[in-house]
């Protein structure tokens, strides 16, 4: 479970959130929506542990992270992956390059890098693309490559930050029920950001809407 308890946040002295709570069950999907500055990233950032509470507890599996102005534990050791709005794919990588970037940093073999990232590929559509550079990819190929890059060292908890927001409606509609079905299959908690009220009916089973 992900607890957030009587958040308050001030960023450059501006009031964001006071008194904030918020639980989200294990394998939930929860959809936040809001304005164009009213914390929805930044909830986010809360919880992936870039950002410390000015007061108040992030509790992760029951266990505090972050505490009052305090982050005690790094967003490395969280048990959860981020899928950012630009992606932040690297482009002087491949798709191997990018999708085994964080088991190359947990020093896993090169042969298991090779068959982790070949199953990722199979799974989100994009067998045979382990060589091709990212700015040789559609959009929606790169936002497959970014799930596949976060799913793979199976995190517990799946944050998405307006994914699909660049993309045009049909395909949007066709990455949503990607988004489902991997779901379905990893059974990871998902918190997503989206300004979107179409999306936010299909994908979450709660909305959680934030005042502008």
């Amino acid at each position: 479970m992900i607890a957030l308890e009587k958040i308050t946040l001030m960023p450059e002295g501006r009031q964001l959130f006071r008194d904030f709570s918020l639980q989200i069950l294990d394998r939930e999907r929860l959809v936040i929506v809001g304005g164009s500055g009213s914390g929805k990233t930044t909830l986010l950032r809360l919880i992936a542990g870039f950002v410390a509470p000015d007061e108040g507890r992030v509790i992760l599996d029951g266990h505090t992270v972050s505490d009052a102005g305090k982050i005690l534990v790094p967003p490395h050791e969280r048990a959860l992956n981020m899928v950012f709005q630009d992606l932040a794919l690297w482009p002087h990588m491949d798709v191997f390059g990018n999708i085994a970037f964080g088991l190359k940093l947990r020093k896993v073999p090169r042969d298991e890098q090779r068959e982790e990232v070949a199953r990722m590929l199979r799974i989100v559509g994009l067998e045979g693309f382990e060589t091709r550079r990212i700015d040789r990819l559609s959009g929606g190929q790169k936002q497959r490559v970014a799930l596949a890059r976060a799913l793979i060292l199976s995190p517990k908890i799946l944050l998405m930050d307006e994914p699909l927001s660049s993309l045009d409606p049909e395909l949007n509609r066709k990455l949503r029920k990607e988004i489902l079905r991997l779901h379905a299959e990893f059974g990871f908690t998902l918190v997503y950001v989206t300004h979107n009220e179409e999306e936010a009916r299909e994908i979450g089973e709660r909305i959680v809407r934030l005042p502008s």
